[in-house]
């Protein structure tokens, strides 16, 4: 059998040899628990990033309604589909049982919306989006609502199965003291 020439085998060593370190290292970390005297890097979430607890203005266009009935312009809308004209957005992702969730609550302020409203409105943010939501699974609703310069625009969309409603509107938001429910003054509206 012919011997491979040397740089050929320094090379094969050298192969080995790091695999052999890896696997080495990866079995240290198995078998230690990590060193508490070490801090860990955590990313910020995007709620801190973004900065979005607070209390808010919410005004949402009348709603485009699509029915299988031959006249929408005559649709009663039901309450639970109004959305609030002001709402609160909390940093706290507990629901009624105090179970931890992938959404934070969303308390609503004012507005002709169901007072059941409070239980079901839930907010999040994915991306570059605040997305506002409420459902009692057999109707809801939703706000997407993106950055643009000092408010938030989008639309909305609400639903109802058993009267089988579907609406789109377009959306809009702007922060506001939540002692005063009133915007401040240095802030414009949105522009449209």
């Amino acid at each position: 059998m012919r011997q491979k020439p040397l740089p050929q085998r320094i090379a094969t060593w050298v192969l080995v040899a790091l695999i052999a370190a890896t696997l080495l290292r990866t079995w240290d970390r198995m078998r230690s628990p990590p060193d508490p005297t070490v801090p860990e890097v955590v990313e910020r979430p995007v709620l801190v990033k973004w900065d979005m607890p607070g209390c808010y203005a919410l005004r949402v266009d009348p709603w485009d309604w699509t029915t299988p009935a031959s006249n929408t312009s005559e649709v009663e809308v039901p309450t639970f589909l109004t959305p609030p004209t002001r709402v609160r957005l909390l940093a706290d992702s507990t629901d009624e049982w105090r179970r931890s969730r992938i959404t934070y609550r969303a308390v609503p302020l004012t507005g002709d919306h169901d007072p059941r409203m409070g239980e079901y409105m839930r907010w999040v943010v994915r991306a570059d989006t605040l997305w506002l939501l409420w459902s009692d699974g057999r109707a809801g609703g939703g706000i997407a609502l993106r950055q643009a310069g000092d408010s938030l625009l989008g639309r909305a969309r609400a639903f109802d199965r058993m009267r089988e409603l579907d609406g789109d509107a377009r959306a809009a938001a702007w922060r506001i003291d939540c002692a005063t429910l009133e915007r401040r003054s240095t802030e414009r509206r949105p522009r449209r």
